[in-house]
C-alpha cells in the first residue's frame, strides 16, 4: 500500500516554539538553512522514488519562488501552510482569510499551480468553527490535515475521528485527513511526524504505519525541512521550547531513509485524487 508522505516547508525559526521569542519582523534578518535541507530533501526522494505533498508557507513561496517552483517541476505536490505561520487561534475570521488567500496566491504565482490542500500552522484548526471552514471552501481548498485526534497542550481534539472523514459547512464539505495516530492501552498518541518522529523510537512508527496499512488505510508521515538540520542555530528559548525544537534531530534522517527504503510513499493527490468524494461523508461531530 502506498502511504503519504507530506513535508511542512517553514524555515527553523518560525515555529511555534519560538513565536514568543522571535518575532515576525525579524524574519527577513536571520539565517536561511531552508535551500540547503530542503534540496537534501529533494535528492532523498528522488535516491528513494517517494513522492510527497509540500505544504508551503507562503512567506517562503513569495521569498524563493524558484525553490517552490523546483519542488513543483520534481514531480511533487504542492498545498498550502498559510503565510505566516500564525496559529488559527490567534486570528480573526477576516484575518484567516486574508492570510490564507495571500498564501494560496503566492503558492500560484512562484508555480503555476492552485493549492488543493492545507494543514494549518501548529494543527491549530478547529472542526467545530464554521468560518474556517467556509474559509477553506471559498479558497478553493478541498482537502485538510490540521485536525489531531489527541490531547497536546498546544492542538489537539481527542474526540475528532482518527481517519479520513468529511468536515461539513453551510457552503459544502471538505476532506479532513487526520495526522496519523497509534493507540496505546486505549489511548491515541502521535506517530509518525514531527517531534514523535524524533522523540520515539523507529520500531513504533513502524508499528503505526502497519496498524494503518492492515485497516486498509495509508499512513500519513510529515516532517520539516529543519528536522534533517541538527547543526542548526540554537535559539534563547525556554527549556521546554529548546526540548521540543531540538531532541533527537541527529536521528531524523536515518530513520527517514530507512522509511523511504521499506515503504512506497506518494502525495496526498495520488491517494485522493477527488478529495471532494474520496470518503463516505461524515460531520464535525
Amino acid at each position: 500500500m502506498k502511504n503519504i508522505l507530506t513535508i511542512d516547508v517553514e524555515e527553523h525559526f518560525q515555529v511555534e516554539a519560538f513565536h514568543q521569542v522571535i518575532p515576525r519582523s525579524s524574519w527577513d534578518k536571520r539565517q536561511s538553512r531552508l535551500t540547503m535541507n530542503l534540496m537534501r530533501l529533494l535528492d532523498m526522494f528522488d535516491e528513494y522514488g517517494a513522492r510527497a505533498t509540500f505544504f508551503v508557507l507562503g512567506w517562503i513561496a513569495d521569498k524563493y519562488p524558484n525553490l517552490v517552483g523546483m519542488i513543483k517541476a520534481r514531480g511533487h505536490e504542492l498545498a498550502t501552510h498559510g503565510y505566516n505561520h500564525e496559529s488559527l487561534k490567534r486570528m480573526t475570521e477576516s484575518e484567516f482569510k486574508s492570510d490564507l488567500q495571500r498564501s494560496v496566491d503566492a503558492i500560484g504565482k512562484a508555480a503555476g499551480v492552485k493549492a488543493r490542500g492545507f494543514r494549518a500552522p501548529t494543527f491549530s484548526a478547529d472542526r467545530k468553527v464554521e468560518w474556517i471552514w467556509e474559509t477553506l471552501l471559498a479558497c478553493g481548498i478541498e482537502y485538510d490535515s490540521s485536525i489531531f485526534p489527541i490531547y497536546h497542550d498546544l492542538y489537539g481534539d481527542p474526540r475528532a475521528p482518527r481517519f479520513p472523514y468529511f468536515v461539513n459547512s453551510g457552503s459544502g464539505s471538505i476532506l479532513e485527513i487526520p495526522p496519523t495516530t497509534y493507540s496505546v492501552f486505549g489511548r491515541l498518541l502521535p506517530a509518525c511526524g514531527g517531534g514523535s518522529f524524533r522523540l520515539f523510537p523507529y520500531w513504533y512508527t513502524k508499528l503505526a504505519i502497519q496498524a494503518y496499512n492492515e485497516r486498509g488505510y495509508p499512513a500519513m508521515i510529515y516532517l520539516h525541512p529543519w528536522e534533517i538540520d541538527p547543526n542548526q542555530p540554537r535559539e534563547a528559548a525556554g527549556m521546554r521550547s529548546r526540548f521540543r525544537h531540538y531532541t533527537n534531530l541527529q536521528t531524523v534522517e536515518r530513520k527517514l531513509r530507512r522509511l523511504l527504503a521499506s515503504y512506497e510513499f506518494g502525495p496526498v493527490c495520488d491517494i485522493y485524487p477527488h478529495a471532494r468524494n474520496s470518503v463516505s461523508s461524515g460531520s464535525r461531530g
